[in-house]
Protein backbone atom coordinates (compact mmCIF):
# COMPACT_ATOMS: atom_id res chain seq x y z
CA UNK A 1 0.00 0.00 0.00
CA UNK A 2 1.58 3.40 -0.93
CA UNK A 3 1.97 6.13 1.26
CA UNK A 4 -1.01 7.90 0.59
CA UNK A 5 -3.48 4.85 0.41
CA UNK A 6 -2.17 4.35 3.61
CA UNK A 7 -2.99 7.62 5.17
CA UNK A 8 -6.17 8.14 3.54
CA UNK A 9 -7.39 4.70 4.55
CA UNK A 10 -5.91 5.45 8.43
CA UNK A 11 -7.90 8.82 8.13
CA UNK A 12 -11.03 7.31 6.89
CA UNK A 13 -11.19 3.87 9.01
CA UNK A 14 -11.13 6.19 12.49
CA UNK A 15 -11.99 3.42 15.24
CA UNK A 16 -13.17 5.55 17.31
CA UNK A 17 -15.80 7.09 14.96
CA UNK A 18 -16.46 3.15 13.69
CA UNK A 19 -17.11 2.53 17.76
CA UNK A 20 -19.77 5.68 18.21
CA UNK A 21 -21.58 4.98 14.93
CA UNK A 22 -21.70 0.78 15.88
CA UNK A 23 -23.05 1.70 18.81
CA UNK A 24 -25.89 4.08 17.09
CA UNK A 25 -27.11 1.50 14.43
CA UNK A 26 -27.13 -1.32 16.58
CA UNK A 27 -29.16 0.74 19.22
CA UNK A 28 -31.47 2.07 15.82
CA UNK A 29 -31.93 -1.56 14.80
CA UNK A 30 -32.60 -2.87 18.26
CA UNK A 31 -35.61 -0.14 18.41
CA UNK A 32 -36.94 -1.60 15.67
CA UNK A 33 -36.28 -5.21 15.86
CA UNK A 34 -38.14 -5.02 19.62
CA UNK A 35 -40.84 -3.53 17.80
CA UNK A 36 -40.75 -5.87 15.17
CA UNK A 37 -40.60 -9.42 17.25
CA UNK A 38 -43.35 -8.01 19.35
CA UNK A 39 -46.26 -6.71 16.95
CA UNK A 40 -44.81 -10.23 15.18
CA UNK A 41 -46.35 -12.18 18.11
CA UNK A 42 -49.03 -10.10 19.25
CA UNK A 43 -50.66 -10.00 16.10
CA UNK A 44 -52.02 -12.90 13.39
CA UNK A 45 -50.52 -13.53 10.82
CA UNK A 46 -51.94 -11.18 8.37
CA UNK A 47 -52.37 -8.54 10.69
CA UNK A 48 -48.76 -8.79 10.83
CA UNK A 49 -47.79 -8.85 7.19
CA UNK A 50 -50.54 -5.27 7.02
CA UNK A 51 -48.24 -3.57 9.49
CA UNK A 52 -45.13 -4.58 7.66
CA UNK A 53 -46.05 -3.87 4.32
CA UNK A 54 -46.36 0.05 6.33
CA UNK A 55 -43.36 -0.38 8.05
CA UNK A 56 -41.53 -0.97 4.66
CA UNK A 57 -42.53 1.90 3.61
CA UNK A 58 -40.95 4.24 6.43
CA UNK A 59 -37.39 2.22 5.27
CA UNK A 60 -38.00 3.31 2.03
CA UNK A 61 -38.77 6.59 2.77
CA UNK A 62 -35.68 7.07 5.32
CA UNK A 63 -33.25 5.71 2.70
CA UNK A 64 -34.12 7.71 -0.35
CA UNK A 65 -33.71 11.00 2.05
CA UNK A 66 -30.67 9.94 3.47
CA UNK A 67 -29.37 9.74 -0.26
CA UNK A 68 -31.41 12.69 -1.37
CA UNK A 69 -30.64 15.10 1.66
CA UNK A 70 -28.32 13.38 4.53
CA UNK A 71 -25.41 12.23 3.31
CA UNK A 72 -24.78 15.31 1.03
CA UNK A 73 -24.73 17.89 3.20
CA UNK A 74 -22.23 15.59 5.16
CA UNK A 75 -19.66 14.88 2.16
CA UNK A 76 -19.85 17.99 0.51
CA UNK A 77 -21.73 20.34 2.48
CA UNK A 78 -21.87 23.19 4.86
CA UNK A 79 -24.39 23.15 7.49
CA UNK A 80 -25.40 26.06 9.65
CA UNK A 81 -28.47 26.87 11.86
CA UNK A 82 -30.70 27.68 8.83
CA UNK A 83 -29.74 24.57 6.73
CA UNK A 84 -29.84 22.27 9.41
CA UNK A 85 -33.45 23.52 10.35
CA UNK A 86 -34.47 22.98 6.45
CA UNK A 87 -33.06 19.38 6.71
CA UNK A 88 -35.54 18.99 9.90
CA UNK A 89 -38.06 20.28 8.08
CA UNK A 90 -37.32 18.44 5.19
CA UNK A 91 -37.72 15.35 6.87
CA UNK A 92 -40.69 16.20 8.88
CA UNK A 93 -42.73 16.63 5.37
CA UNK A 94 -41.45 12.92 4.36
CA UNK A 95 -42.56 11.95 7.82
CA UNK A 96 -45.74 13.31 7.28
CA UNK A 97 -46.27 11.76 4.10
CA UNK A 98 -44.92 8.06 4.96
CA UNK A 99 -47.42 8.06 8.26
CA UNK A 100 -50.61 8.91 6.01
CA UNK A 101 -49.63 6.36 3.91
CA UNK A 102 -48.94 3.68 6.58
CA UNK A 103 -52.29 4.10 7.67
CA UNK A 104 -53.79 3.93 4.56
CA UNK A 105 -51.78 0.59 3.28
CA UNK A 106 -52.96 -0.85 6.67
CA UNK A 107 -56.74 -0.32 6.68
CA UNK A 108 -56.79 -0.82 3.23
CA UNK A 109 -55.83 -4.24 3.77
CA UNK A 110 -57.97 -4.69 6.93
CA UNK A 111 -55.07 -4.46 9.44
CA UNK A 112 -55.46 -3.20 13.18
CA UNK A 113 -56.39 0.72 12.92
CA UNK A 114 -54.99 1.55 16.32
CA UNK A 115 -51.80 0.10 16.04
CA UNK A 116 -51.65 1.38 12.52
CA UNK A 117 -52.02 5.43 13.76
CA UNK A 118 -49.64 5.02 16.70
CA UNK A 119 -46.63 3.65 14.30
CA UNK A 120 -47.81 6.57 12.00
CA UNK A 121 -47.02 9.35 14.63
CA UNK A 122 -44.07 7.52 15.13
CA UNK A 123 -43.30 7.47 11.85
CA UNK A 124 -42.94 11.15 11.65
CA UNK A 125 -40.55 11.51 14.48
CA UNK A 126 -37.75 8.73 13.26
CA UNK A 127 -37.41 10.34 10.06
CA UNK A 128 -36.74 13.57 12.18
CA UNK A 129 -34.65 12.11 14.29
CA UNK A 130 -32.80 9.97 11.47
CA UNK A 131 -32.18 13.76 10.27
CA UNK A 132 -30.74 14.88 13.33
CA UNK A 133 -28.24 12.28 13.98
CA UNK A 134 -26.91 13.46 10.51
CA UNK A 135 -26.39 16.92 10.85
CA UNK A 136 -24.44 15.64 14.31
CA UNK A 137 -22.59 13.54 12.61
CA UNK A 138 -21.59 16.18 10.40
CA UNK A 139 -20.54 18.31 13.57
CA UNK A 140 -18.77 15.26 14.49
CA UNK A 141 -20.93 14.80 17.49
CA UNK A 142 -20.78 10.90 17.19
CA UNK A 143 -21.86 10.69 20.50
CA UNK A 144 -24.43 12.53 20.88
CA UNK A 145 -26.02 10.94 17.73
CA UNK A 146 -25.66 7.64 19.53
CA UNK A 147 -27.11 9.23 22.77
CA UNK A 148 -30.40 9.84 20.72
CA UNK A 149 -30.96 6.11 19.72
CA UNK A 150 -29.97 5.29 23.56
CA UNK A 151 -32.68 7.65 24.56
CA UNK A 152 -35.16 6.09 22.08
CA UNK A 153 -34.08 2.51 22.98
CA UNK A 154 -34.30 3.57 27.29
CA UNK A 155 -38.05 5.22 26.90
CA UNK A 156 -39.18 2.48 24.52
CA UNK A 157 -37.91 -0.22 27.07
CA UNK A 158 -39.84 1.91 30.10
CA UNK A 159 -43.32 2.47 28.05
CA UNK A 160 -42.93 -1.30 27.34
CA UNK A 161 -42.52 -2.70 30.29
CA UNK A 162 -46.25 -0.93 31.41
CA UNK A 163 -47.60 -1.91 28.49
CA UNK A 164 -46.41 -5.39 27.37
CA UNK A 165 -48.06 -7.79 25.71
CA UNK A 166 -50.37 -6.09 23.26
CA UNK A 167 -49.49 -4.93 19.83
CA UNK A 168 -50.61 -1.56 20.70
CA UNK A 169 -48.43 -1.25 23.27
CA UNK A 170 -45.43 -2.37 21.32
CA UNK A 171 -46.39 0.34 18.92
CA UNK A 172 -46.81 2.84 21.39
CA UNK A 173 -43.83 2.10 23.02
CA UNK A 174 -41.82 2.66 19.86
CA UNK A 175 -43.58 5.75 18.71
CA UNK A 176 -43.19 7.25 22.15
CA UNK A 177 -39.13 6.66 22.09
CA UNK A 178 -39.02 7.97 18.81
CA UNK A 179 -40.94 11.53 19.83
CA UNK A 180 -38.27 11.59 22.51
CA UNK A 181 -35.33 10.97 20.24
CA UNK A 182 -36.61 13.43 17.66
CA UNK A 183 -36.95 16.05 20.45
CA UNK A 184 -33.94 15.45 21.64
CA UNK A 185 -32.22 15.79 18.53
CA UNK A 186 -33.87 18.95 17.47
CA UNK A 187 -32.99 20.77 20.49
CA UNK A 188 -29.02 20.04 19.83
CA UNK A 189 -29.34 20.82 16.46
CA UNK A 190 -30.51 24.21 17.17
CA UNK A 191 -27.86 24.83 20.04
CA UNK A 192 -24.51 23.03 17.94
CA UNK A 193 -25.26 24.60 14.69
CA UNK A 194 -24.57 28.87 14.29
CA UNK A 195 -26.81 30.63 13.43
CA UNK A 196 -26.98 32.50 9.80
CA UNK A 197 -26.65 30.98 6.18
CA UNK A 198 -23.53 29.78 4.82
CA UNK A 199 -24.98 27.59 1.66
CA UNK A 200 -28.01 25.61 1.84
CA UNK A 201 -27.88 22.18 2.12
CA UNK A 202 -27.38 20.14 -1.08
CA UNK A 203 -29.42 18.07 -2.29
CA UNK A 204 -28.44 15.27 -5.44
CA UNK A 205 -31.41 13.29 -6.81
CA UNK A 206 -29.50 10.47 -7.86
CA UNK A 207 -28.14 9.59 -4.91
CA UNK A 208 -31.53 9.61 -3.50
CA UNK A 209 -32.60 7.86 -6.07
CA UNK A 210 -30.07 5.09 -5.45
CA UNK A 211 -30.39 4.38 -1.96
CA UNK A 212 -33.94 3.96 -2.86
CA UNK A 213 -33.48 1.16 -4.46
CA UNK A 214 -30.36 0.02 -2.96
CA UNK A 215 -31.35 -0.09 0.76
CA UNK A 216 -34.64 -0.78 -0.19
CA UNK A 217 -34.61 -3.24 -2.47
CA UNK A 218 -35.48 -5.79 0.31
CA UNK A 219 -38.61 -3.39 1.35
CA UNK A 220 -39.91 -3.10 -2.04
CA UNK A 221 -39.56 -6.91 -2.21
CA UNK A 222 -41.75 -7.20 1.04
CA UNK A 223 -44.13 -4.68 -0.68
CA UNK A 224 -44.41 -6.66 -4.31
CA UNK A 225 -44.69 -10.35 -3.06
CA UNK A 226 -48.16 -10.11 -1.99
CA UNK A 227 -49.08 -9.10 -5.13
CA UNK A 228 -48.62 -12.40 -6.65
CA UNK A 229 -48.05 -14.71 -3.37
CA UNK A 230 -50.09 -13.21 -0.70
CA UNK A 231 -49.93 -11.16 2.09
CA UNK A 232 -48.11 -13.46 4.64
CA UNK A 233 -44.94 -13.49 2.39
CA UNK A 234 -44.45 -9.98 3.79
CA UNK A 235 -44.42 -10.76 7.22
CA UNK A 236 -42.11 -14.04 6.45
CA UNK A 237 -39.76 -11.47 4.68
CA UNK A 238 -39.90 -8.80 7.14
CA UNK A 239 -39.32 -11.45 10.20
CA UNK A 240 -36.10 -12.48 8.77
CA UNK A 241 -34.54 -9.02 7.93
CA UNK A 242 -35.21 -8.31 11.45
CA UNK A 243 -33.02 -11.31 12.45
CA UNK A 244 -30.43 -10.21 10.56
CA UNK A 245 -30.19 -6.93 11.81
CA UNK A 246 -26.77 -7.20 12.61
CA UNK A 247 -25.81 -6.78 8.65
CA UNK A 248 -27.60 -3.65 8.37
CA UNK A 249 -26.04 -2.56 11.74
CA UNK A 250 -22.78 -2.94 10.16
CA UNK A 251 -23.31 -1.60 7.11
CA UNK A 252 -25.25 1.38 8.20
CA UNK A 253 -21.93 1.99 10.76
CA UNK A 254 -19.64 1.75 8.03
CA UNK A 255 -21.76 4.46 5.85
CA UNK A 256 -21.79 7.14 8.37
CA UNK A 257 -17.69 6.74 8.75
CA UNK A 258 -16.65 6.26 5.80
CA UNK A 259 -18.86 9.39 3.79
CA UNK A 260 -17.81 11.42 7.09
CA UNK A 261 -14.22 10.92 6.24
CA UNK A 262 -14.13 11.09 2.66
CA UNK A 263 -13.49 14.86 2.59
CA UNK A 264 -9.75 13.88 3.77
CA UNK A 265 -8.89 11.11 0.39
CA UNK A 266 -8.13 13.78 -2.35
CA UNK A 267 -6.06 10.58 -4.47
CA UNK A 268 -7.84 8.48 -6.83
CA UNK A 269 -5.24 5.48 -6.34
CA UNK A 270 -6.46 5.76 -2.33
CA UNK A 271 -10.11 6.29 -3.55
CA UNK A 272 -10.01 3.03 -5.45
CA UNK A 273 -8.19 1.07 -2.23
CA UNK A 274 -10.17 2.04 0.31
CA UNK A 275 -13.27 0.96 -1.88
CA UNK A 276 -12.09 -2.38 -1.82
CA UNK A 277 -10.91 -2.87 1.25
CA UNK A 278 -13.88 -1.64 2.78
CA UNK A 279 -15.93 -3.88 0.80
CA UNK A 280 -14.08 -7.21 1.66
CA UNK A 281 -13.91 -6.31 5.19
CA UNK A 282 -17.55 -5.85 5.64
CA UNK A 283 -18.02 -8.66 3.46
CA UNK A 284 -16.24 -10.83 5.93
CA UNK A 285 -17.96 -9.15 8.97
CA UNK A 286 -21.25 -9.32 7.63
CA UNK A 287 -20.98 -13.14 7.15
CA UNK A 288 -19.73 -13.63 10.79
CA UNK A 289 -22.46 -11.32 12.16
CA UNK A 290 -25.23 -13.35 10.16
CA UNK A 291 -23.91 -17.15 11.01
CA UNK A 292 -25.79 -17.04 14.91
CA UNK A 293 -28.83 -16.42 13.24
CA UNK A 294 -28.30 -19.57 10.84
CA UNK A 295 -28.02 -21.77 13.92
CA UNK A 296 -31.53 -20.93 15.69
CA UNK A 297 -33.62 -23.96 16.65
CA UNK A 298 -37.44 -24.31 16.06
CA UNK A 299 -37.54 -23.42 19.84
CA UNK A 300 -36.08 -19.98 19.86
CA UNK A 301 -37.30 -19.20 16.50
CA UNK A 302 -41.23 -19.83 17.63
CA UNK A 303 -40.65 -17.49 20.31
CA UNK A 304 -39.66 -14.61 18.34
CA UNK A 305 -41.57 -14.50 15.55
CA UNK A 306 -44.51 -16.70 16.45
CA UNK A 307 -46.31 -18.44 13.51
CA UNK A 308 -44.36 -16.82 11.02
CA UNK A 309 -40.99 -18.84 11.83
CA UNK A 310 -41.33 -21.53 9.55
CA UNK A 311 -41.19 -19.88 6.49
CA UNK A 312 -38.90 -17.71 8.05
CA UNK A 313 -36.16 -20.10 8.56
CA UNK A 314 -36.27 -21.41 5.03
CA UNK A 315 -35.39 -18.27 3.74
CA UNK A 316 -32.59 -17.29 6.55
CA UNK A 317 -29.65 -18.45 4.38
CA UNK A 318 -30.92 -16.72 1.22
CA UNK A 319 -30.83 -13.48 3.08
CA UNK A 320 -27.62 -13.82 4.38
CA UNK A 321 -26.38 -14.53 1.45
CA UNK A 322 -27.74 -11.43 -0.03
CA UNK A 323 -26.69 -9.58 2.72
CA UNK A 324 -23.20 -10.61 2.29
CA UNK A 325 -23.45 -9.62 -1.18
CA UNK A 326 -24.30 -6.43 -0.82
CA UNK A 327 -21.82 -5.77 1.65
CA UNK A 328 -19.09 -6.63 -0.43
CA UNK A 329 -20.39 -4.51 -3.14
CA UNK A 330 -21.21 -1.31 -0.95
CA UNK A 331 -17.21 -0.43 -0.39
CA UNK A 332 -17.06 1.02 -4.15
CA UNK A 333 -20.77 2.26 -3.51
CA UNK A 334 -19.48 4.16 0.08
CA UNK A 335 -16.38 5.48 -1.34
CA UNK A 336 -17.75 6.76 -4.80
CA UNK A 337 -19.67 9.32 -2.74
CA UNK A 338 -16.74 11.78 -3.73
CA UNK A 339 -17.53 11.83 -6.89
CA UNK A 340 -20.84 13.81 -6.70
CA UNK A 341 -21.56 13.90 -10.37
CA UNK A 342 -21.24 9.98 -10.41
CA UNK A 343 -25.03 8.59 -11.55
CA UNK A 344 -23.85 5.54 -13.70
CA UNK A 345 -24.25 3.58 -10.29
CA UNK A 346 -28.18 4.22 -9.66
CA UNK A 347 -28.69 3.03 -13.49
CA UNK A 348 -27.46 0.04 -12.78
CA UNK A 349 -28.99 -0.59 -9.53
CA UNK A 350 -32.35 0.20 -11.30
CA UNK A 351 -31.86 -2.30 -14.20
CA UNK A 352 -30.74 -4.98 -11.39
CA UNK A 353 -33.71 -4.08 -8.78
CA UNK A 354 -36.31 -3.92 -11.67
CA UNK A 355 -35.18 -7.73 -12.97
CA UNK A 356 -35.08 -8.44 -9.20
CA UNK A 357 -38.48 -7.74 -8.57
CA UNK A 358 -39.89 -9.31 -11.67
CA UNK A 359 -38.01 -12.38 -10.35
CA UNK A 360 -39.93 -12.13 -7.19
CA UNK A 361 -43.42 -11.78 -8.50
CA UNK A 362 -42.70 -15.05 -10.46
CA UNK A 363 -41.22 -16.66 -7.58
CA UNK A 364 -43.45 -15.88 -5.32
CA UNK A 365 -46.69 -16.91 -7.79
CA UNK A 366 -46.92 -20.10 -6.00
CA UNK A 367 -46.75 -19.02 -2.35
CA UNK A 368 -43.00 -19.58 -1.83
CA UNK A 369 -41.21 -17.61 0.47
CA UNK A 370 -38.27 -19.50 -1.16
CA UNK A 371 -39.18 -18.23 -4.74
CA UNK A 372 -39.50 -14.32 -2.94
CA UNK A 373 -35.97 -14.36 -1.74
CA UNK A 374 -33.84 -15.98 -3.93
CA UNK A 375 -33.77 -13.57 -6.62
CA UNK A 376 -33.07 -10.82 -4.22
CA UNK A 377 -29.41 -12.63 -3.35
CA UNK A 378 -28.76 -13.05 -6.73
CA UNK A 379 -29.35 -9.73 -7.79
CA UNK A 380 -26.74 -8.77 -4.82
CA UNK A 381 -24.25 -11.04 -6.27
CA UNK A 382 -24.21 -10.05 -9.91
CA UNK A 383 -23.85 -6.27 -8.32
CA UNK A 384 -20.32 -7.00 -7.17
CA UNK A 385 -18.22 -7.12 -10.25
CA UNK A 386 -20.46 -4.14 -11.25
CA UNK A 387 -19.76 -1.70 -8.99
CA UNK A 388 -15.97 -2.69 -8.81
CA UNK A 389 -15.99 -1.78 -12.46
CA UNK A 390 -17.17 1.43 -11.61
CA UNK A 391 -14.77 2.07 -9.27
CA UNK A 392 -11.79 0.98 -11.42
CA UNK A 393 -13.74 3.85 -14.07
CA UNK A 394 -14.19 6.58 -12.04
CA UNK A 395 -10.53 6.23 -10.31
CA UNK A 396 -8.13 6.60 -13.33
CA UNK A 397 -4.76 6.17 -12.39
CA UNK A 398 -2.82 8.23 -9.21
CA UNK A 399 -4.30 11.51 -10.00
CA UNK A 400 -5.46 13.91 -7.47
CA UNK A 401 -9.32 14.96 -7.31
CA UNK A 402 -9.97 18.49 -7.66
CA UNK A 403 -12.73 19.75 -5.01
CA UNK A 404 -15.37 20.77 -7.84
CA UNK A 405 -14.14 18.44 -10.71
CA UNK A 406 -15.74 15.72 -9.08
CA UNK A 407 -18.93 16.75 -9.71
CA UNK A 408 -18.76 15.39 -13.59
CA UNK A 409 -19.01 11.15 -14.09
CA UNK A 410 -16.10 10.04 -16.22
CA UNK A 411 -18.98 7.38 -17.48
CA UNK A 412 -21.01 10.56 -18.61
CA UNK A 413 -19.03 13.42 -19.24
CA UNK A 414 -21.49 15.85 -19.74
CA UNK A 415 -22.97 15.29 -15.84
CA UNK A 416 -26.09 16.38 -14.43
CA UNK A 417 -26.80 19.06 -12.20
CA UNK A 418 -26.36 18.90 -8.78
CA UNK A 419 -29.58 20.86 -6.86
Amino acid sequence: MTGSVRAAYKRTSGHRYLAWAGVSQAVNAGTNLLVTLQLARALPVRDFAAVALGLALLALAVAGLRGYSFEPAVVHGDLSRTSAQRMLADAALTGLGVGVTIVIVVLALGGPTATASILAVGAVCAVVQDGARWVLISLSRWQLAAGLDLLWLATQLIVLGIAWGSATGAALSWTVGAIASALAGGVAVRRLTSAGLSSPPRRVWHWGLEYLIASGSLQLAILVAPITGGVELAGVLRGAASLLGAASVLLGAAQQVVVTRLRAVMDNAALRMLGVRIGVLLGGLVAVACLPFLLIGDSLGGQLLGETWPLTRAILPILALQRIATAVAAGPAFVLRKKLGQTSGVWWRAGITAAALFAVLVGSSSGSAVGAALPLACGAVVSIPIWMTLLRRATPESTPIPPHAADVDPLHQEGRPVQ
